[in-house]
C-alpha cells in the first residue's frame, strides 16, 4: 500500500503533524524530511531488508527515520531506553541470555560510528568493551546490522514549497518492526510486527475513538512501546498531529499548553493527572485511552467525576495494541468493567477460561533465530494467557492473568479479583497480590498496598473492608507497604519483581 504518510501529506500538506517544544512539523515538511533521510540512510549502507536498532526517548527526528526506515523496507527493532534493574543485565530472546549496559549516552557516542551525524554501531564493529547500552550479544541475536542512538543532523527540512516525490509502496506483509513485550509478568519476547498489523490496529481504532484533522495526541508513551507507535500511525491515519512532550512527569501542563484532544496512559500517569490541583487543564481533551493493566475503579470514579472521558481498554504487544475498548456512549460511564471487540480482531474463550485471539492485528511472530515463531492453536488462535469472559452482550471483560492464579488449601485464587476490591478502597492508589508459601495451607495472598500522601489505613481495615465483598481465604493474611524501590518496570508495576522480594522479609514493611 502506499505510504500513510505520503498520502496524508498530499491531502493536508499544511496542517501541524508533529510538535515538540517550540517546533512545529507540517506533514509536506515531514514528508520531505523523511526523504532526505532515506538519503542519508542509503549513504550509510542500509538497504531493503536490514534490521536497524533504535534506542531514544522520543523526538521529532525519531519519527521521521522510522519512517525513512520504513520506506526503504528495513526492519526496526525498536529498544527501550530505561530497563529496569532486574532486566539491566539480561533480556531473553530465543533462550539466550543478552549482556546490556547502562553507560551514558556520551560514552556511547564516542565509541560508536558516526556516519551522517547518526551514531551507529554495527554488530561487526562492536568490541566486548563497547559501552552501548545494547551489545553485541543482542544485535547478533536480532540480527541488526546497525543501531542508532543519535538522531544530531537529520535536520527537518522546513521549506514547505519542496515538491512532493512520487508515492512510495511499502508492502503490507513487510516485518516493520521487531519490539519487546513488557515483561511485567513474564520475560521479555522480541515480538514481529507488519506494517498491516500497526495499519488495521490503527484502523480499527480510529472506528471506534475517532481522531479527525487538527486533533492532537499526545506522545505519552515510548515509541518502543507498541501503545507509543499506535499514536504514530493513528495520527498519521487521519490526518491528526503527534505531541511529544519535553517533560514526562508533567503532562497537564502539555495538555493545556498544547490544547491536547487525546491521551493515552496507564495507571501511573492516570494517578499523577489526578493529583493536579488545576481541574481546567482538560477541557481540550476528547478521549483518554487507558491500558497496560487494570486501572482502580476509584481512580476511574474520580476521573468521570470530574468529566473525563475515559475509554477503558485490553490489549497486548501480539495484537498491536488494542484488542477490545469500551465505546464513545460510556466515556463518562462509572464501574465500567467490559469492552467491545474492535474490528479486525477476533475474541473467544478457552474451555480453561483463557481468552484466544487471532485477526489482522495479530504479530508474526517471535523472534527465534534464525526463524520467526508464531505459537498458534487449532484454528489459527494465539492463547494470550489472560483469562477473560465474554457478556450476553459480546462483550469482553477480563479476569486476570492464568500465569497468577494459585491454589491456597485447595481454593483458586485470582490475584486480580482482590487486587479489585483494594483497589476501590478510598485512599489506594494500587495494589498488587501475591502468593506467599504457607505451611499449612500451601499458598496464601499477601497484598502490596500503595495509598494517597498522607493516608494511613490499617491492616485490620482493609481485613474488615474486604470481608464484606470476599471470602476469608482470598483475604490477605499480610499487607505490605508500597516499596519503594524496584516495584516498577518503566511505567507498569513490576509483579515478578514483587513476588521475589516475599523471599527477602529485609525489604519489606508490613502494614499494621
Amino acid at each position: 500500500m502506499k505510504c500513510l504518510l505520503s498520502q496524508t501529506a498530499r491531502k493536508f500538506p499544511h496542517h501541524p503533524a508533529l510538535i515538540s517544544g517550540q517546533r512545529t512539523v507540517t506533514y509536506t515538511q515531514f514528508e520531505q524530511s523523511v526523504n532526505a533521510a532515506v538519503q542519508k540512510l542509503k549513504k550509510m549502507g542500509i538497504t531493503s531488508g536490514t534490521r536497524v536498532a533504535i534506542q531514544s526517548p522520543n523526538c521529532i527526528e525519531y519519527c521521521i527515520v522510522l519512517i525513512a526506515l520504513w520506506r526503504m523496507k528495513a526492519t526496526t527493532c525498536l529498544l527501550s531506553t530505561r530497563l529496569p534493574p532486574h532486566l539491566s543485565t539480561k533480556q531473553e530472546v530465543d533462550g539466550t541470555a543478552l549482556p546490556l549496559s547502562d553507560k551514558g549516552s556520551e560514552e556511547g557516542q564516542r565509541d560508536g560510528q558516526e556516519k551522517d551525524g547518526a551514531v551507529l554501531a554495527t554488530s561487526k564493529n562492536q568490541g566486548k568493551s563497547a559501552p552501548l547500552p545494547i551489545a553485541r550479544g543482542q544485535l547478533k541475536t536480532l540480527k541488526c546490522q546497525f543501531i542508532i542512538r543519535s538522531f544530531k543532523n537529520f535536520a527537518v527540512v522546513t521549506n514547505n514549497k519542496l515538491p512532493l516525490v512520487e508515492e512510495t509502496d511499502i508492502p503490507l506483509n513487510h516485518s516493520t518492526t521487531i519490539m519487546f513485550t513488557s515483561g511485567s509478568s513474564d520475560t521479555p519476547k522480541a515480538a514481529v510486527h507488519t506494517f498491516a498489523n500497526h495499519y488495521y490496529s490503527a484502523l480499527g481504532s480510529n472506528e471506534n475513538i475517532r481522531v479527525a484533522p487538527g486533533d492532537r495526541w499526545l506522545l505519552s508513551l515510548p515509541l518502543y512501546h507498541v501503545g507509543g507507535l499506535g499514536i504514530l500511525f493513528r495520527c498519521l491515519l487521519a490526518g491528526g498531529t503527534v505531541v511529544i512532550p519535553a517533560d514526562s512527569k508533567n503532562f497537564a501542563a502539555a495538555i493545556r499548553h498544547y490544547r491536547v484532544t487525546h491521551l493515552s496512559l496507564v495507571v501511573t500517569q492516570l494517578g499523577r493527572l489526578l493529583k493536579s490541583k488545576n481541574k481546567k487543564f482538560m477541557r481540550t481533551v476528547k478521549a483518554i485511552l487507558l491500558g497496560g493493566g487494570p486501572i482502580p475503579q476509584s481512580f476511574i470514579q474520580r476521573a468521570t467525576q470530574r468529566k473525563w472521558p475515559v475509554y477503558l481498554t485490553y490489549g497486548l504487544t501480539e495484537m498491536t495494541s488494542q484488542v477490545a475498548t469500551s465505546t464513545p456512549p460510556e466515556r463518562f460511564k462509572k464501574g465500567l468493567n467490559s469492552a467491545k471487540v474492535l474490528k479486525y480482531r477476533k475474541v473467544r474463550i478457552a474451555l480453561n477460561g483463557e481468552i484466544l485471539v487471532k485477526g489482522k492485528t495479530l504479530f508474526k511472530g517471535y523472534v527465534k533465530n534464525p526463524k520467526t515463531v508464531l505459537p498458534l492453536l487449532a484454528g489459527g488462535w494465539f492463547p494470550t494467557g489472560d483469562r477473560g469472559e465474554m457478556t450476553r452482550q459480546g462483550r469482553l471483560k477480563i479476569l486476570g492473568r492464568n500465569d497468577n492464579m494459585f491454589i491456597s488449601g485447595g481454593e483458586n485464587i485470582q490475584p486480580e479479583e482482590i487486587e479489585k476490591h483494594l483497589n476501590a478502597i478510598a485512599g489506594v492508589e494500587q495494589a498488587i497480590v501475591v502468593a506467599k508459601e504457607d505451611r499449612e495451607f500451601g499458598k496464601r495472598p499477601v497484598a502490596f498496598i500503595k495509598v494517597a500522601p498522607q493516608e494511613k489505613i490499617p491492616a485490620d481495615q482493609f481485613k474488615t473492608l474486604l470481608s464484606r465483598q470476599l471470602p476469608r481465604f482470598k483475604i490477605p493474611s499480610v499487607f505490605y507497604h508500597w516499596p519503594q524501590q524496584g516495584a516498577a518496570q518503566g511505567l507498569k508495576a513490576n509483579r515478578r519483581s514483587l513476588q521475589q522480594m516475599i523471599d527477602d522479609p529485609r525489604k519489606l514493611q508490613s502494614i499494621e
